[in-house]
């Protein structure tokens, strides 16, 4: 039998009765026979007419007959487009086993491949979710061995960290951050209805790309259809100011955030700016008074000990949050009031987690007593110094000062300045006298 196309699942199905379905049951099962007389057993369990739970019961002259349609529970996946059918009954026991078929089927049960971004408008360099889902057709049969490459439009890639998953059955992910394509395979076991895979995608400019069915290699499934995600040009800035870099116990801080939506497309309430402000090194030293207020739109919302606003905010339009804390009297905290607003993930804003922008971070510093009234004035001036004049001694004859200070000490006489050498011990009183000229 020749088949239209390659890499296609494959089943069979059969229309059977089956009568004395209380003695042996007839057990049939299908196989797929290659060129070369090879069997593949289509099924993981044999078609049973009688106790099948697809099976319709009836009544025929008296008789109980147990009918039905009846798909194999397994397919196969053909690389090419060539099979042979073989359906054989398994049942050895001749009590019973009675039945009949018709209607031998060729079944095109390849799943249904689609895919998905979320959400599906993110900010430029932000992250967008890809994910593409596996669907089995109605009969559920085992599907063994899809697989499928998506070569990402130019401009996007796979996202660092790509967090990818799968929930497909022996699946595996095959995508490394920076990639521009992603490969998937895996399986969908009997009576599974769908499976999926997942990667997070980036785009560092601002764009709209489309993902469709020309972007799909798949062997063992049928395309897409086009899925789009925007990365737009929406980006935010957060400054965070406190009223007071020094305070002391007793005192309040107001502490003012003010968000400007800085860049050329609207936030919105599905993608909304935001922050969240965690107060755990505010709260060792101060009480948080839980009165945080917003200029405009959403209320903000405090979690101890986090406080968080979120919401829309047009293009070019800036809202602000205002909140205090007062100093603990006593404080017996670090005497350091420290905190930093982060925004959003993914979301356009400026602070990043451990951000060390100073428009992110507030500190307040917690002094014990309060500083002076005034500022200190400056010292004066010094007196001026008079030179020094002539050491004058009293004595006419300078070698009399040998009588006078007595054996061991020496008095030495430079440029009118007298230097007297005391042995151990000794003390010295020295006076002296100024002469002033007449003209000053």
């Amino acid at each position: 039998m020749t088949l239209p196309a390659a890499n296609r699942f494959v089943t069979l199905s059969v229309d059977a009765a089956a009568t004395s379905c209380d003695e042996a049951h007839p057990l049939l099962r299908f196989y797929l026979r290659n060129n070369a007389g090879t069997e593949t057993s289509l099924s993981n369990t044999a078609i049973d007419p009688c106790s099948d739970p697809r099976s319709v019961t009836t009544a025929v002259e008296g008789t109980q007959v147990s009918y039905g349609r009846f798909p194999a529970d397994g397919s196969l996946l053909l690389e090419g487009n060539q099979l042979g059918v073989v359906m054989r009954n398994e049942q050895p026991a001749s009590h019973g086993n009675d039945g009949a078929f018709d209607n031998i089927r060729v079944l095109d049960v390849t799943p249904q491949l689609d895919k998905s971004f979320s959400p599906p408008q993110v900010h430029a360099g932000g992250t967008s979710t890809l994910t593409f889902t596996v669907t089995n057709t109605s009969e559920k049969a085992e599907k063994k061995g899809w697989s499928f490459t998506d070569t990402l439009p130019a401009g996007l890639a796979v996202a660092a960290p790509a967090n990818t998953s799968t929930t497909c059955p022996g699946g595996k992910v095959t995508a490394g951050a920076g990639a521009t394509s992603v490969g998937v395979t895996g399986n969908l076991d009997a009576g599974m209805a769908t499976c999926t895979a997942t990667v997070d995608v980036t785009s560092p400019k601002a764009s709209s790309f489309e993902n469709g069915p020309k972007n799909i290699d798949c062997t063992g499934c049928n395309p897409p259809a086009t899925s789009t995600v925007i990365f737009d040009d929406t980006h935010y800035k957060v400054t965070k100011t406190s009223s007071a870099q020094a305070a002391k116990p007793g005192d309040t801080v107001t502490y003012r955030i003010a968000i400007t939506n800085t860049g050329t497309t609207d936030y919105t309430t599905d993608q909304p700016a935001g922050f969240t402000d965690d107060l755990t090194s505010v709260l060792d030293d101060a009480t948080y008074n839980k009165d945080a207020k917003a200029s405009l739109g959403l209320a903000p919302t405090y979690q101890a000990p986090t406080l968080s606003w979120s919401g829309p905010l047009k293009a070019g339009a800036t809202m602000t949050v205002s909140y205090s804390a007062t100093v603990n009297n006593p404080d017996k905290g670090d005497r350091k009031l420290t905190n930093a607003v982060v925004t959003l993930p993914n979301s356009g804003g400026n602070c990043a987690p451990r951000s060390v922008d100073p428009a992110c971070n507030a500190v307040t510093n917690v002094v014990l007593s309060a500083p002076p009234n005034g500022p200190t004035p400056p010292p004066g001036p010094k007196p001026p110094v008079q030179p020094l004049g002539h050491i004058n001694t009293g004595l006419a004859d300078p070698s009399a000062t040998a009588d006078i200070l007595g054996k061991g000490r020496t008095w030495v006489a430079l440029g009118g300045i007298g230097l007297l050498a005391l042995g151990t011990g000794a003390a010295f009183t020295l006076w002296y006298r100024r002469k002033f000229r007449k003209d000053g």
